[in-house]
C-alpha cells in the first residue's frame, strides 16, 4: 500500500512538473510573440518615418525646382522687355540715320547739279563802256572762291555720309549679333549640333565655363539653365557659327 502510495505521488508531482513546464513554455511563447510584434511594429514605425523624410525631402527638391524656375521665369520676362526696348530704341536711331542719309544724299545731289548745270553769265560783247581795269580778275577770283566752297562742302557732306552709312553698317551688324546671341538653343539643338560637329560636353564646359552637372541636365533631361550660363551658351554658340 505505501508502495502504491508512493507511485501515486509520484505520478502527481509529475503531472504537476509537466503542467509547471507546460505552463512556463506557454509564457515562454506569449513573451516572444509580443516581443515579435513589438519588434514588427518598431521596423513598421521606422519605415514609415523613412517613407516620410523621403518624401519631404522630394517634395522640397520640387519646391525648389518650381521656385527657380518662377525666378528664372521672372529674370527672362524682365531681360526681354529690356532687349525689346533696347531694340525699338536702336530701331528708332537707324530709322532717323537712314532719313538723315537720304536728306544729305538729296541736298549732295542738288549741290552737284546747281555747280555743273548752272548757266554762266558772259560780258555782252557789244558793250560799249570797257570794265574797269582789275574787275575782271576780281570777278574771277571770287568765282573761284566761291567754287572751291563750293567743292569744299560737298566733299565733306559726301565724308559725313560715307561716315553715316559705315555707322549704319556697324549698327545692323551688332543688331543681327545681338538677335543671335539672344536666341535660347534647345537642348535637342544643342545635343545635334554638337554629334554633327563631333564636340564633347566637356569641350563645351571648359569653352562656356557651365558646370557638367548643369549642362548634363540640360541636354538629357531640358532641365532650365540659370540665365548666365543660357547667355553663356547662346555666346558660345553664335561664336562657332560666325567662325565656321
Amino acid at each position: 500500500m505505501e508502495m502504491e502510495r508512493d507511485s501515486i505521488e509520484q505520478m502527481v508531482d509529475y503531472q504537476r512538473g509537466l503542467e509547471l513546464e507546460r505552463n512556463h513554455l506557454a509564457q515562454t511563447d506569449d513573451m516572444k510573440a509580443i516581443s515579435l510584434l513589438e519588434e514588427v511594429q518598431q521596423q513598421g514605425k521606422l519605415a514609415q518615418e523613412l517613407q516620410e523624410q523621403k518624401f519631404k525631402a522630394e517634395l522640397n527638391a520640387h519646391l525648389q525646382t518650381i521656385s527657380q524656375l518662377k525666378h528664372d521665369r521672372f529674370v527672362a520676362a524682365r531681360r526681354a522687355k529690356t532687349l525689346e526696348t533696347e531694340l525699338r530704341q536702336e530701331q528708332d536711331a537707324l530709322e532717323a540715320s537712314k532719313q538723315k542719309v537720304a536728306e544729305l544724299q538729296t541736298k549732295v545731289t542738288k549741290t552737284g547739279e546747281s555747280d555743273g548745270g548752272g548757266p554762266t553769265s558772259e560780258p555782252a560783247a557789244d558793250s560799249t563802256e570797257a570794265p574797269p581795269r582789275g574787275a575782271g580778275q576780281e570777278v574771277q577770283g571770287d568765282r573761284l572762291k566761291l567754287e572751291l566752297k563750293n567743292k569744299s562742302s560737298l566733299l565733306s557732306e559726301k565724308t559725313e555720309v560715307s561716315q553715316l552709312e559705315s555707322s549704319l553698317k556697324v549698327l545692323n551688324i551688332q543688331q543681327t549679333e545681338q538677335t543671335e546671341v539672344e536666341i535660347d538653343r534647345s537642348p535637342e539643338e544643342l545635343k545635334l549640333y554638337i554629334e554633327e560637329a563631333d564636340i564633347t560636353q566637356s569641350t563645351v564646359v571648359k569653352q562656356t565655363k557651365i558646370p557638367q552637372s548643369s549642362l548634363s541636365a540640360f541636354i538629357h533631361q531640358s532641365r532650365p539653365l540659370k540665365p548666365k550660363h543660357q547667355r553663356a551658351l547662346n555666346a558660345w554658340w553664335f561664336r562657332k557659327e560666325t567662325s565656321a
